[in-house]
């Protein structure tokens, strides 16, 4: 289904581009990172240059897809803290997340990085904690891991290394307590565990990470 009529200009909605609060790195990071890949194509899927504010009505999400109206939306989503800067900003085709989406912390600190292929995870993905520090990079194909899961505590420190083949676990896994002693030091092969596993009811530190 096409856009509503009064979306299909990329500058012409809801004066979005006008407002002041619109942040200009919006349009920079537009620029540079469309979606990578056209479902069925292999090829560049160009994003619309539209923006909508994730609080504004006219968007809706049902089944994992975004619409805008009764179609599915194509273009950028974005979200604003009170000062102006930008906290979200994420690509859409055909309603589907496609491409890289950001979050920022409200210090302006970068906080994450995404990647997706209509709705699925894929690639690298990277996070931080407000102070800087390293929080998270993972590795995925087709929405599962794939190769290294690596994440930190927010002083630096490692919290886990962990290594996936089509989303289970195979390889050398390993946990580190907050005090840097090993918590898990073990082997994953063909589903069993060899080595010390620690407790299998452990916290997550990384409840909305993954």
């Amino acid at each position: 289904m096409e856009q509503p009529e009064r979306y299909r200009n990329s500058y012409q909605y809801y004066n979005n581009m006008n407002s002041p609060y619109f942040n200009t790195s919006i349009i920079c990071f537009m620029l540079l990172h469309g979606c990578s890949n056209k479902p069925g194509s292999g090829g560049q899927t160009p994003i619309p240059h539209v923006f909508l504010n994730a609080a504004d009505p006219v968007l809706r999400r049902s089944g994992g897809v975004l619409y805008l109206g009764q179609a599915p939306f194509s273009g950028w989503e974005y979200q604003l803290y009170a000062t102006g800067d930008t906290a979200l900003l994420a690509s859409f085709y055909n309603g589907r997340e496609c491409g890289a989406s950001r979050l920022w912390y409200p210090n302006k600190q970068l906080k994450e990085i995404r990647r997706y292929d209509n709705g699925r995870k894929t690639g690298e993905h990277k996070g931080w904690w407000e102070n800087g520090q390293p929080r998270f990079i993972y590795h995925f194909s087709n929405d599962e891991y794939e190769g290294t899961v690596q994440e930190w505590y927010p002083n630096g420190q490692p919290y886990r290394n962990m290594h996936y083949r089509q989303g289970r676990e195979e390889g050398m896994q390993q946990i580190w307590r907050p005090n840097g002693t090993l918590h898990a030091n073990y082997d994953a092969v063909d589903g069993r565990n060899y080595g010390l596993t620690g407790t299998m009811h452990c916290e997550n530190n990384f409840k909305d990470g993954f």
